[in-house]
């Protein structure tokens, strides 16, 4: 499908989805770029769906893609990959949302405007190519995630954004399933979530990175990582976790190292907190750049436990605790 100038679709009188794609074999391919004003006044905005020997799924859009459902659903039963490139979409439930079965490729979503629903970009990847997102304006939730993951079943997840907030629940979710390999978060504007901010579950090898080139706030834990194997890498600023942790990490039996670097200020009942299961080493610097930041806990400033082989290493300028300790390491 290839859209002329000065296209525009509207089913609200009609009722319906405004596009409703599917194919068999070959590719299943939608291309805007005269943008569109597309809305599906009872269905989606656009639904494509490749099944049978259908290779491929690609959605492109310049335009404003809305639907009393799903601004768009992509349901990838076949073989190839999922591609979608938008610069807005809209849902009354989710914005952007993406199965792909474990007989596909690559999973990759970019968008360039905003990107709003209940969910904002929800990916449920059963191939073994791996998740990219890429988001440069806000992405919004209401009751669910701004952005949520999962990928089961190998390749690596990318997120990079802008500005993502969710008022009921987590900012960003990533779930890495057994064998699928790295976790790469990257934030360029502002994290906010009711619950957590950025939050990660990473079974697989490889690394869990999280790096925060602005604020990560969320109302209960700031930045939260748990790691089944491999190693945890975070470089933040300002992390706060409301109710709970500013930023948490869990390293289990099979991982190996942990480092954290903050040159902002951490606030939360632990401000910074690592747990290493693994035999790999924790380290954790926490700079005063601008001689106001630290590490502020309500309980505890920082607070690193190592239960195997491997060392503790902290570096702070300042750090305050509340009720117990400014540091406390177990080792």
């Amino acid at each position: 499908v290839v859209t002329e100038p000065g296209f525009g679709i509207d089913t609200t009188g009609t009722g319906g989805s405004a596009f409703f794609l599917e194919s068999g074999g070959g590719t299943l391919s939608f291309n805007d770029q005269n943008a569109s004003n597309i809305y599906g006044g009872t269905g989606y905005g656009i639904f494509a769906r490749g099944y049978g020997t259908n290779n491929g799924i690609s959605i492109t859009s310049n335009g404003v893609i809305g639907g009393n459902l799903r601004g768009v659903r992509v349901l990838n039963e076949a073989t190839g990959d999922t591609q979608v490139n938008l610069t807005q979409a809209y849902g009354s439930t989710v914005g952007v949302s993406i199965y792909q079965s474990s007989t596909g490729g690559a999973v990759s979503v970019s968008t360039s405007g905003v990107v709003s629903g209940l969910i904002g970009i929800s990916v449920d990847n059963r191939g073994n190519q791996g998740v990219d997102i890429s988001t440069t304006a806000g992405v919004y939730a209401t009751t669910g995630r701004a952005i949520t993951v999962s990928n089961l079943n190998g390749g690596a997840v990318t997120v990079t954004t802008g500005l993502v907030s969710s008022t009921q629940s987590d900012a960003i979710r990533v779930y890495n399933g057994i064998s699928s390999a790295d976790v790469t978060i990257t934030t360029n504007g502002l994290v906010t979530g009711n619950q957590e901010g950025i939050q990660v579950i990473k079974r697989g090898s490889g690394t869990a990175t999280v790096t925060a080139n602005e604020a990560v706030i969320g109302g209960a834990l700031g930045i939260d990582i748990t790691n089944e194997a491999g190693d945890i890498e975070i470089t933040a600023g300002d992390v706060t976790g409301t109710s709970s942790r500013g930023i948490s990490t869990f390293n289990d039996t099979m991982s190996r190292n942990t480092s954290i670097t903050s040159d902002g200020t951490g606030t939360g009942s632990t401000a910074i907190y690592a747990t290493n299961r693994g035999a790999g080493d924790i380290d954790i610097v926490n700079t005063n750049v601008s001689g106001t930041a630290f590490a502020d806990g309500a309980v505890t400033g920082i607070e690193a436990r190592h239960y195997s082989d491997g060392n503790i290493n902290v570096t702070a300028n300042r750090v305050r605790g509340g009720t117990a300790d400014g540091i406390q390491v177990v080792n």
